[in-house]
């Protein structure tokens, strides 16, 4: 069952691993990890969802960045940084004008 969900929601959690990074100005992953606290190339498996983010760098990621788990996890936009959710906010009006 876990399986199941780790399955389903692997890559969406990583799209807002994506989304994150770009949003926050980050064109590449490496400068980001860094910043982030994580090891590049094993954030580069979470960020393209080969793998799912672990609670303990989920945890490193928002506190460092100021995001939620539950934005992480839920994609619930409720408290994310205004530049967050502005970058998601254009991202999303130019996917529905395209």
């Amino acid at each position: 069952m876990i399986d199941d969900i780790e399955f389903k929601i692997k890559p969406a959690v990583a799209a807002r691993l994506r989304l994150t990074r770009l949003a926050l100005g980050f064109a590449d992953q490496r400068t980001f990890a860094r910043v982030v606290g994580i090891e590049p190339t094993l954030y580069n498996k979470f960020e393209t969802g080969r793998r799912l983010v672990t609670i303990g760098h989920a945890v490193r990621f928002c506190d460092r960045l100021n995001v939620s788990l539950d934005w992480v996890y839920r994609g619930n936009r409720a408290s994310l940084p205004t530049q967050v959710r502005r970058y998601l906010e254009t991202a999303s009006a130019d996917r529905v004008d395209a």
